[in-house]
């Protein structure tokens, strides 16, 4: 199923004519050609996901070159394999319920999509700035050893989980976690693009560290915004510090902001 510029795909597993459960992939497909988008998903999942695959392959949509498709599956399995459009019986109701269940998952992506936007726009208001892309930094460690700094990264289509990476600290002073801050942002953004907004872990002293980071390298200090934890480090009494002096403020009062920071 495909609707305002999401794809859905749902699999149900069918095993000795027992449906054994299923799941909704959302893949970054745009396009109103679902025998396309259908049989590009069906290629990249069995060829690279998947461990085996069944005799049938029962679809919605008939799929752009089924046959060519199937002598590739034919070939990689070393098994025949039909793709089946038009069923009937028990195969038809599988169908049916393979249907109901992805216009459901594609209704609650979108739903999600909508709340997710509200979430991006209060952010801006609070930031003052157009928001697409967040990155955040945080740094991790065991009793002062194996520093680790991770950085995630949020679109308005939600957590990029392709897009996170890790960085391993090396030659600073165990517990340091200003001097793990500054290796971490130092390596990131020599040669990444920037986000359109970068959270900090940490209060004045991490921000303050981030924007030295920022000067020497000559970037934006303005997308720069540490994230102070309230008493306790409970969600929900955090204070945005920004890197250019503006007044802290506190997102307690901003619902939608404060539940996409702390996501």
């Amino acid at each position: 199923a495909y609707q305002a510029g999401v794809t859905c795909v749902q699999i149900m597993h069918v095993r000795n004519g027992k449906m054994l459960g299923g799941k909704s992939y959302f893949p970054d497909m745009l396009g109103d050609d679902l025998g396309q988008m259908l049989s590009d998903f069906i290629a990249n999942f069995y060829f690279q996901v998947a461990d085996e695959v069944p005799a049938e392959l029962i679809v919605n949509v008939d799929v752009t070159d089924r046959k060519e498709l199937e002598e590739a599956l034919h070939q990689q399995f070393e098994k025949k394999i039909q793709i089946k459009h038009n069923v009937r019986e028990t195969r038809a109701e599988w169908l049916e319920l393979a249907e109901m269940n992805v216009q459901h998952a594609i209704k609650g992506k979108l739903a999600n999509h909508l709340e997710l936007n509200e979430r991006f726009h209060q952010l801006e208001d609070v930031c003052g700035r157009p928001i697409d892309r967040i990155e955040c930094f945080d740094i991790s460690h065991t009793m002062g050893e194996a520093t680790i700094a991770s950085c995630v990264v949020f679109d308005t289509g939600g957590a990029r989980k392709r897009d996170y990476r890790q960085f391993s600290i090396e030659d600073i002073t165990g517990g340091d976690d200003y001097a793990a801050m500054r290796q971490a942002l130092t390596r990131r953004y020599k040669k990444a693009m920037l986000p359109d907004l970068l959270l900090i872990d940490g209060g004045k002293g991490q921000i303050s560290t981030a924007r030295a980071v920022f000067e020497e390298l000559s970037l934006n200090i303005g997308l720069l915004v540490g994230v102070e934890k309230g008493e306790g480090r409970k969600v929900g009494l955090e204070e945005l510090v920004f890197a250019d002096g503006r007044d802290k403020i506190y997102l307690g009062q901003y619902a939608a902001a404060q539940m996409l920071v702390a996501q």
